[in-house]
């Protein structure tokens, strides 16, 4: 698929050799121009055309962590 100056392809599946016919050979000329984009800036992008939106982070998010000190054995101990 094409896609102004991008092509993109869906990898292929061990069954896919086996099932589907080649349709050629790959042209090694044909390469996709390189691009920065942060993360962020990617999935906000992605969201807004496909209109789907990551999964929200569980319920217990929201609340702040209690702090929990850490635990120090004398050289030697092991941890339970």
């Amino acid at each position: 698929m094409v896609c102004g100056d991008y092509t993109f392809h869906i990898p292929p599946i061990k069954q896919d050799f086996e099932q589907l016919p080649h349709l050629g050979k790959l042209d090694q000329s044909v390469r996709n121009p390189r691009a920065t984009i942060s993360l962020t800036s990617a999935k906000r992008l992605l969201s807004a055309y496909t209109g789907l939106n990551e999964p929200t982070e569980t319920a217990g998010a929201d609340k702040p962590r209690k702090y929990a000190k850490p635990v120090f054995k004398k050289l030697g101990e092991r941890y339970p």
